[in-house]
């Protein structure tokens, strides 16, 4: 008579339990398949944008420009090879240093283009959220170095600030980056020095796919995605408020828990002005370096 007793009650105490559990389940199923969908959107609209303005402007073309006319809108293609070092340094838990060293050359190999050192102080407000603000030097060589009417090469001025959000689901490493930067900049002729000032706007969604052993761990390999959109706004911009889109896939490999390296491809589709769109495929090469005295840093 207990026993059946125990028995009864003891079912009925965990069919709850067991309802409770599915219900969780489905929570978690249904905020994850929400995520993943908002992750898509976002990803299609960038991939729609890169996509129609060159259809865009070969529409322009064909309705506004007879057979004698120049052409009003023109794509310049080419290809580059960029280098690049990202470290992350943990002096506290807390506060920390950030950086970025760029090398890129253009028409792949054969000539310098920018050299980018990017210097920055990290604040982690907890494990999936980090601020970051800093300053940027950038060199840009002229595309045109023999003329007498070119600098060789020129800098450019940056603030910056950023805050990354990152967050795991289902074996994913998912990050989303905001970043703004305050740029002062000038042409590489002579004949006009003068900086001008524009403001740029980013957003960067990036994600890691573990394909052998555990993701960002030593000899792990992992696939790479992501996508970048840069707005500009400023005096000199009337046209080309869209500069720049930024699609990646590429492998990392874990040579150690905080030394990854990565080699992907990368489509960049910009415009630089009313009538000048840019159109490049680029090969990267990227070694990220993070160290920490503290457990608790998972960013």
């Amino acid at each position: 008579m207990h026993k059946c007793l125990r028995i009864k009650v003891t079912s009925s105490i965990r069919m709850p339990n067991r309802i409770l559990g599915a219900l969780v389940f489905q929570d978690l199923r249904q905020k994850f398949c929400s995520h993943i969908l908002r992750c898509m959107f976002g990803l299609g609209f960038c991939w729609f944008i890169t996509a129609t303005l060159p259809s865009i402007q070969a529409q322009d073309l064909s309705i506004q420009q007879d057979f004698n006319a120049p052409p009003k809108h023109f794509t310049n293609y080419d290809s580059g090879a960029w280098l690049g070092l990202y470290t992350t340094y943990w002096f506290s838990k807390k506060w920390g240093y950030y950086g970025e060293y760029h090398l890129r050359r253009a028409d792949f190999v054969n000539r310098m283009s920018k050299l980018y050192l990017r210097f920055g102080v990290n604040y982690k407000v907890d494990t999936k959220f980090r601020l970051t603000l800093g300053v940027v030097n950038r060199y840009t060589w002229s595309d045109y170095p023999e003329l007498a009417t070119e600098e060789h090469f020129v800098p450019e001025y940056r603030f910056w600030e950023q805050a990354l959000f990152s967050a795991k689901y289902f074996g994913l490493k998912i990050y989303h980056q905001l970043r703004t930067e305050q740029r002062w900049k000038r042409s590489t002729k002579i004949s006009d020095p003068t900086y001008y000032y524009y403001n740029r706007f980013r957003y960067k969604f990036l994600a890691y796919a573990p394909l052998i052993g555990p993701l960002l761990e030593t000899n792990s390999l992992f696939l790479t995605v992501y996508n970048e959109i840069f707005m500009q706004a400023g005096k000199r911009v009337e046209y080309n408020y869209f500069e720049d889109n930024r699609a990646y896939i590429g492998l990392g490999y874990g040579l150690s828990d905080s030394i990854h390296l990565h080699v992907g491809y990368m489509k960049s589709f910009g415009q630089l002005n009313a009538f000048e769109f840019r159109d490049n495929d680029i090969f990267r090469l990227s070694i990220y370096h993070k160290l920490s005295f503290f457990n608790d840093v998972e960013l």
